[in-house]
């Protein structure tokens, strides 16, 4: 509320003041413009607020208020991009056209673009397989999603972003006169200049353009002689042209449709070097993992937590063996839907039928405590849905054993179940295997199934572990074809 907003200013405000804490700059509310009307209205809130930042404003077409824009405030697009696009040069176009447009449409000075690398597997949001590709495209300004090749791949918008980082510094601000705004035949520009007005740098896209158009800029009063010129298009990044010159007080340069350029005073700019690139691999299989390499509490390679939270750490009952642990034991309180633990590994497009193997140690004695093991997860909406849709061997320290069903928009399915002798104090190996249509489950090396359970709604997927909301120990994990 109006009334709340203001009590915690006031308190903000007084510790900044005179708590130690003055050079402490708060963005907010990082959602919406909604906070400039409080803001107006009360002081303290205004003084406590260094910086007004909001998501997605170019996208949505959503803007500060002229009257708070005319306060001088610091505005943010504290993230930004449109999230519904890859980096590849339909992102980056997106990216150049938002950039300039911050500025010219709203006042924007400032932009956090999310993300910096796609480092995910392909199933997850805000990305999607591609045939003939490991790692398949996302929305980032560069790929890294190979890192058992090293694998890296440099997308457009990453020197979209440069045309403008490149050519200014922190400081720098924008020139808010007619060296700002739109072009005639579709495009924009943009101008920054050094603090001691000593450095120039004019940011141009004319990637709605159809066809290609002369620019005039005025440079009267001004002592630069030439600008240095960068241009990236569909097939050429970051390429250096030759200078432009100003000729009687102007300058004058023709602009090609679909294309970004930097025309600036400045230099030693580079595009990312020539080195060799570890070629693409598949995800290593057969693979394993006895999780003795780790320090406690380290990151353990090719995991990826959806739920819970997983680390190395040391076995309960030998202070001498690494393994694998789930260390959350109540539910956060979730910003979206909160998956249960769970963390993935593998190859979401080659993986068909395989066998993954694991032991597993339950310390608790809790009836709905479980451990789990995953497959033939394709897809996965970790926004949508607490559960991943695929194949889920669970066994519960009752002596209760399921195959789950998982689905992308509603809890799981039932599909098997029944009853074995349990000790949830002691190790058990716990296994999952894939043929055709045919699912094998397997305790202690005992088939709890005879023949398997046939279910084929899921053909391919990459591997998980999974747990309750509660301690659980793994160890051994092995994946193979």
């Amino acid at each position: 509320s109006t009334q709340s907003r203001s009590s915690a200013a006031s308190d903000v405000y007084k510790r900044q003041e005179y708590g130690g804490f003055e050079n402490i700059q708060i963005v907010a509310p990082d959602g919406s413009w909604g906070i400039t009307s409080d803001m107006l209205r009360d002081p303290n809130l205004f003084k406590a607020v260094s910086i007004v930042g909001a998501h997605y404003p170019y996208t949505s077409n959503s803007f500060a208020p002229a009257d708070f824009i005319a306060t001088g405030k610091p505005l943010w697009a504290s993230e930004c991009w449109n999230l519904g696009v890859v980096g590849d040069w339909g992102g980056a176009s997106v990216l150049a056209q938002m950039i300039n447009g911050n500025y010219n449409s709203g006042k924007m000075t400032g932009a956090v673009i999310w993300n910096l690398i796609y480092s995910w597997y392909s199933i997850l949001p805000f990305s999607f397989p591609v045939p003939n590709t490991v790692g398949g495209a996302g929305h980032s300004l560069m790929y890294a999603t190979e890192p058992w090749s090293g694998h890296y791949s440099i997308q457009p918008p990453i020197y979209v972003v440069a045309h403008t980082t490149q050519f200014t510094k922190p400081g720098w601000f924008y020139l808010n006169t007619n060296i700002a705004g739109n072009l005639q035949e579709r495009g924009s520009y943009v101008a920054l200049v050094s603090p001691d007005g000593s450095q120039l740098s004019i940011i141009i896209e004319t990637i709605a353009a159809k066809i290609s158009q002369d620019a005039y800029f005025d440079f009267k009063n001004s002592t630069i002689n030439s600008l240095h010129v960068w241009k990236t298009n569909e097939t050429t990044w970051f390429l250096q042209l030759n200078d432009v010159r100003i000729v009687n007080n102007v300058l004058s340069i023709v602009l090609e449709p679909g294309s970004l350029y930097t025309l600036s005073t400045t230099t030693g700019q580079a595009a990312a070097p020539n080195l060799p690139i570890p070629p693409t691999k598949p995800f290593p299989i057969p693979y394993s993992d006895n999780f003795d390499s780790y320090k406690p509490e380290a990151t353990v390679k090719y995991f990826a937590d959806q739920g819970g939270s997983w680390n190395a750490a040391v076995d309960p009952t030998n202070a001498n063996n690494g393994i694998f642990k789930q260390v959350v034991t109540e539910p956060p309180i979730p910003w979206s839907t909160n998956p249960q633990p769970i963390s993935i590994i593998g190859n979401s497009q080659d993986w068909k039928d395989y066998t993954i193997k694991v032991r597993a140690f339950l310390p608790t004695v809790q009836p709905s405590d479980y451990v789990a093991i995953f497959g033939r997860i394709s897809t996965y909406n970790t926004f949508g849905t607490s559960w991943a849709p695929g194949y889920a061997f669970l066994v519960y320290s009752h002596g209760e054993f399921q195959l789950l069903k998982g689905f992308n928009n509603k809890g799981p399915q039932v599909i098997s179940s029944g009853t074995v002798v349990y000790n949830p104090n002691v190790w058990h190996t716990l296994q999952l295997t894939f043929s055709g249509s045919t699912i094998s489950l397997f305790l202690d090396g005992k088939e709890l199934v005879p023949g398997g359970v046939t279910d084929y709604d899921y053909t391919h997927g990459l591997a998980a572990l999974g747990s309750g909301w509660h301690s659980a120990y793994f160890d051994d994990f092995e994946v193979s074809l």
